[in-house]
């Protein structure tokens, strides 16, 4: 059983148990999920569930797609996503999760992911001796946030994704010479855990346990008041590891995170008429590897074809190509597609009418739209018309029932009739 949250609260409120019993492995599910207003293509929450088995997956953009559960529901899970397009930008869980999640979801998409990091998760609920650094002050923030700057391009390869707020009350200095030579900060704390985040110290003074006594510090002070403290350790990094271990941390477990990387296999999502008919047209196109037929551009999932067709769920009849760009570009794509349509059409097409059967280009990319525009444009231009085809945000798209997958393929007989009391083949196709 698949479960399509319509909220991140409705997604707590049902996982509850799940992951405040797990709630260091699940802190950033707890961070995250209050963003998530809707089930979008880019922020989404979905449990998998068979029998006593079951996966929690929560993707908030611009952050990985977080896993939680058993690894054997990871390949339910990536059909789940390549099958409604929706949009992840990389995964981030035990090692276990991410290695068979990529796994299965390189197998449906051909899509491929690439290595960011390999974390240790430690925990620690002891207190030591080494507490001699001190909170920051405020003339501390301006070399702080330069700090986190720095920490985020050496451990992530890039600069912070969102320019948070320094609060010096969270953050534990060591001085040497007056002058900041390591920090940390605490953040992400809860009732009964808080984590230790952005250990830097100057490379200048490295190796001379100043890191040492501002984590010790903060730990202390997470551990006296009553709660464990955590953090994550490259495990490419033998030095921090034994570094937090020397002083009382252990091992809960590995997580790795990847991401997405780009890639020459891209997709894209057209509306234009029934479904049988639009499809037709790609599916000998050089360069086209697979056209899916669907229902895109309404809210409801996994809509069924009778209730898309009855114009109740604000779904279209849509495809889904996937195509190599070095083979097809996408503008061949869309000029391909303005010729199997009429696109001043503005209430169906052909014999098809209603607002399951209107034209759309599903796109965010804006070099993509401006395809768009150019094309329409041309159009408008040669025929004196206005083009009734809309420009519309990229939306998650559901497969629909296995009868319509491929019908020209697998019904040339049917097809062929269907276009001719369509009207399509009576049409004079616009030539761009």
């Amino acid at each position: 059983m698949v479960i399509y949250y319509k909220n991140g609260d409705e997604f707590y409120n049902d996982n509850r148990e799940i992951i405040d019993n797990n709630l260091i492995e699940n802190s950033f599910f707890k961070l995250n999920y209050p963003a998530i207003m809707g089930f979008e293509r880019n922020n989404l929450c979905i449990k998998i569930i068979d029998n006593e088995k079951y996966l929690i997956a929560l993707n908030r953009d611009p952050y990985n797609l977080l896993l939680f559960g058993d690894a054997s529901l990871c390949d339910k899970l990536a059909y789940e996503i390549y099958t409604h397009n929706l949009h992840i930008n990389g995964v981030l869980a035990s090692e276990d999760l991410v290695n068979e999640f990529c796994k299965s979801y390189t197998k449906y998409s051909k899509f491929k992911f690439e290595d960011l990091f390999s974390m240790g998760l430690l925990v620690s609920n002891e207190v030591s001796d080494e507490s001699d650094a001190q909170k920051a002050s405020i003339e501390d923030i301006k070399l702080l946030k330069d700090y986190d700057k720095k920490f985020h391009i050496e451990i992530f390869n890039e600069e912070p994704k969102i320019d948070h707020e320094i609060i010096a009350d969270n953050y534990y200095v060591y001085k040497y010479n007056n002058e900041i030579v390591s920090c940390a900060h605490k953040t992400r704390e809860e009732e009964n855990i808080c984590s230790i985040s952005g250990v830097y110290t100057n490379p200048n003074y490295r190796g001379k346990g100043f890191a040492r006594k501002v984590v010790s510090t903060i730990r202390n002070e997470i551990v006296k008041s009553g709660k464990i403290a955590y953090l994550y350790v490259d495990n490419n990094n033998p030095i921090s590891s034994h570094l937090y271990k020397s002083i009382g941390f252990k091992l809960l477990v590995n997580r790795k995170e990847v991401k997405c990387i780009e890639s020459n296999i891209k997709r894209v999502v057209f509306a234009g008429g029934c479904f049988w008919c639009i499809a037709g047209a790609f599916y000998s196109l050089d360069g086209v590897l697979e056209v899916y037929s669907g229902y895109c551009g309404g809210k409801k999932v996994n809509p069924s074809y009778n209730e898309v067709k009855s114009g109740t769920t604000g779904h279209m009849e849509a495809i889904m190509i996937e195509y190599d760009s070095d083979k097809v570009s996408y503008e061949n794509l869309l000029k391909t597609y303005f010729e199997n349509i009429d696109p001043f059409d503005g209430d169906g097409q052909f014999i098809d009418r209603g607002s399951s059967y209107q034209t759309a280009v599903f796109t965010n990319n804006e070099s993509q739209k401006m395809i768009f525009t150019n094309i329409i444009n041309d159009i408008q231009n040669k025929y004196n018309k206005e083009v009734k085809v809309k420009l519309l945000d990229e939306n998650i798209f559901n497969f629909a029932e296995e009868e319509h997958q491929k019908f020209a393929i697998k019904h040339p007989d049917k097809y062929k009739h269907e276009e001719e009391i369509s009207g399509r083949t009576k049409f004079n196709k616009i030539n761009i």
